[in-house]
């Protein structure tokens, strides 16, 4: 009896694995690219991968060793990919990957990817890699997850970054791109677009921006605004004649690059910005709306060695106020709704506190103890 159970038991699993279905992939070498580079996942040794066999793979990278690979139809059946990895295989000219929503980072660089490249069902993907296509767009997943953006050398004339609210580094160097609104990635910390036909560029309120690198562009004018830890700005040859800096936030900029800008001649900055100085260039410094003491116009800061409380007592409208450390980051902010700031978190060092209102701008530098 325990016999004939065991040979019933046998002839069930055989029957079940022979029906299971076998991926159709029209593309023979990636086929077998696959099962050269993940053995395992043809656990029947039968030369096929069935639809249940390709769900045991987590990640697929590095096929680039082996050639002639151009169409990846049949990856949408690994579905419990969390990496996908096609970089390099030079050829590669078709995928979907509408059926692969694990995957947390994609990679299809160097390959033959032409026209719209729809990615909008990885919304748990937090890196994409798309270097050297021929792509004129992509669609980006809603409320995506996005931190790392690599589209370089492709053949975009715009992009919508509107939905990657988590954005944090963007590389689009040589492409076409005529425009960019980047006012919506609060987030990011570098963008790297050398190499495109924008003229104008507004980079208001990206507070954690520091590298920012835009040559060989057709630049007439870049807006900076509230971007406290920018420290490198890298615009060589476009069409640019001044920086200003004048925007009531504590500015540290350690590197500018303006060379091929043949009428570029003035920075304008506030009187507690640190800009680095750039060789025949004329800076323009205003005062008039920073005041470096206890009591000004009514309003008083104190004190200046400091434990717990800064306390600001005056007449004011809407004030608001800032604090950065002496490298120009913003460590704290917040609407003035009460006359003592809770400090007692601050490291001991010196800060700079900025008092923002209707009609009043006020710095006053602080010690904590």
């Amino acid at each position: 009896m325990k016999r004939f159970f065991t040979t019933f038991s046998l002839l069930i699993m055989g029957a079940s694995a022979a029906n299971a279905q076998n991926i159709n992939f029209p593309d023979a070498n990636f086929k077998a690219a696959i099962i050269k580079a993940y053995p395992a996942v043809d656990a029947n040794k039968d030369g096929q991968i069935s639809e249940t066999e390709a769900l045991t793979l987590t990640a697929i990278r590095n096929l680039s060793n082996y050639p002639n690979i151009y169409d990846a139809t049949g990856i949408e059946y690994f579905t419990n990919l969390t990496e996908l990895n096609l970089g390099d295989l030079i050829n590669l000219n078709k995928i979907d990957v509408s059926k692969n929503t694990k995957v947390t980072t994609l990679n299809l660089r160097n390959n033959k990817l032409t026209g719209v490249l729809d990615v909008s069902a990885l919304d748990k993907m937090t890196n994409i890699e798309l270097n050297k296509n021929q792509l004129t767009g992509i669609i980006f997943p809603q409320n995506s997850k996005l931190k790392i953006v690599y589209i370089n050398e492709n053949a975009l004339a715009s992009i919508d970054l509107s939905e990657l609210k988590d954005l944090q580094r963007l590389f689009l160097v040589n492409n076409k791109l005529t425009s960019l609104n980047v006012l919506q990635n609060t987030n990011l910390e570098r963008i790297h677009i050398n190499n495109n036909q924008l003229t104008t560029l507004d980079l208001s309120g990206l507070t954690k921006l520091n590298w920012f690198s835009a040559e060989s562009n057709q630049l007439t004018n870049i807006a900076f605004k509230n971007n406290p830890l920018l420290k490198t700005i890298l615009a060589k040859n476009n069409q640019l004649t001044s920086f200003d800096f004048m925007d009531g936030t504590l500015n540290n900029v350690t590197l500018i690059n303006v060379e091929g800008n043949s009428n570029f001649n003035l920075i304008k900055k506030d009187c507690e910005d640190q800009i680095v100085s750039v060789q025949n260039i004329t800076v323009e410094t205003n005062c008039a709306m920073s005041v470096d003491n206890q009591t000004a116009n009514g309003i008083k800061i104190y004190p200046t060695l400091v434990k717990d409380f800064i306390n600001v007592e005056g007449d004011f409208k809407n004030p608001s106020f800032q604090i950065f450390n002496m490298s120009g980051q913003l460590l704290q902010s917040g609407v003035l709704n009460a006359s003592k700031i809770d400090v007692s978190k601050l490291s001991k060092a010196t800060y700079i506190f900025v008092l923002k209102t209707n009609d009043k701008l006020i710095k006053q530098s602080f010690i904590k103890q």
